[in-house]
């Protein structure tokens, strides 16, 4: 039966070295690349909303610390420059209603989001009537802003910070991101491609001279370049094992040689007196005892010759000399005429 070809023997792409590493390079840098993006992406989230925390809670101690004073009239310009860098302000009448309003975007529903919860930042996300923003409700008793409408009574100011801006902001660095990583990655491909496809040409030599040899090519050996590298101490590894196996082979048929012609020495021997027997040269007694004496000589010959050969295929085998039982000769044979048994 015809073996398959060298060809469908051949690892397909995703098997090969060259392609394993690839992809190890590529999986191990796309996730070093995403990873570092969400860590900065979550960084930066964290840093915005930190950053207004902090600017609202600021504001607010400023507020606590005028009305610390006692009581205090100021008007929207004033309020507006204590609160700074603060994007919105709400002042909330004694009715509870709201007294005026200072900044971009700051929605009416904020009176209602933060009722009841002085001092405390709200966190608004997700809903209908409010952009995503971060309020700070702040009583302030004692406090009379003056506005375009004449004086109001303020019984709380709700500071707000908007923070749908910041998340903009960090949607359009995870798509620069984004687009960053994508870029790298290819690059990253190319690179690599280029560099596995020098780096790993003596192993493409190595398999393609393999191959040769596969195909019957037995003087062909695995090219080495006397650089000490791991794939040249492969190819000098593996053709010491060639020369070795074309010295046995030499050997063997050096020896099988050698063994045909031993043996056919005695086969001619024996051939010979046959041939002299059944053309009527042997008539006497005498004459046919000397031909069975030279025939059981050179028998013993072949015997012993036998007997070396298969020493030698157990000691081949890593047997121990004596572990194939000789075996006996059949009884009642005997050889020519019957007039004597073979010697055994």
């Amino acid at each position: 039966m015809k073996g398959p070809e060298l060809s469908s023997l051949r690892p397909r792409r995703l098997a090969t070295i060259r392609g394993r590493i690839l992809i190890g390079v590529l999986v191990l840098l796309a996730a070093g690349l995403i990873g570092n993006s969400v860590a900065g992406a979550v960084t930066l989230r964290n840093y915005l909303d930190h950053r207004a925390e902090v600017s609202l809670r600021a504001s607010g101690d400023r507020v606590h610390r005028l009305l610390a004073a006692g009581p205090q009239t100021i008007n929207g310009t004033q309020l507006s420059a204590l609160i700074s860098p603060i994007l919105g302000m709400t002042v909330i009448g004694p009715d509870g209603g709201v007294a005026a309003q200072a900044g971009d975007g700051v929605p009416g529903a904020i009176n209602r989001l933060t009722a009841g919860r002085l001092d405390q930042v709200v966190t608004v996300k997700d809903d209908p009537s409010v952009p995503d923003l971060i309020a700070l409700r702040i009583p302030t008793s004692g406090l009379t802003v003056k506005t375009s409408e004449g004086e109001a009574i303020a019984s709380a100011v709700i500071l707000t910070v908007r923070t749908d801006i910041d998340r903009s902001t960090v949607t359009d660095f995870v798509s620069s991101q984004a687009t960053i990583v994508g870029v790298t990655l290819v690059l990253a491909f190319a690179t690599a491609l280029l560099i596995l496809k020098f780096g790993l040409r003596p192993l493409g030599r190595m398999a393609n001279a393999a191959d040769a040899i596969a195909s019957g090519a037995r003087e062909e050996r695995l090219p080495t370049y006397g650089d000490h590298s791991e794939t040249d101490r492969l190819a000098t590894a593996v053709n010491a094992a060639f020369d070795a196996q074309a010295r046995a082979e030499d050997n063997i048929r050096a020896f099988a040689a050698d063994a045909s012609h031993e043996l056919r020495t005695p086969l001619a021997t024996i051939s010979g007196w046959l041939d002299l027997y059944h053309q009527g040269g042997l008539t006497t007694p005498a004459d046919l005892d000397r031909a069975l004496e030279r025939v059981d000589g050179e028998v013993g010959r072949m015997r012993l010759l036998v007997e070396e050969l298969s020493l030698l295929a157990r000691l081949d085998a890593g047997r121990p000399p004596g572990s194939t039982a000789r075996r006996p000769a059949a009884p009642g044979h005997r050889c020519g005429r019957g007039r004597r048994r073979c010697r055994p």
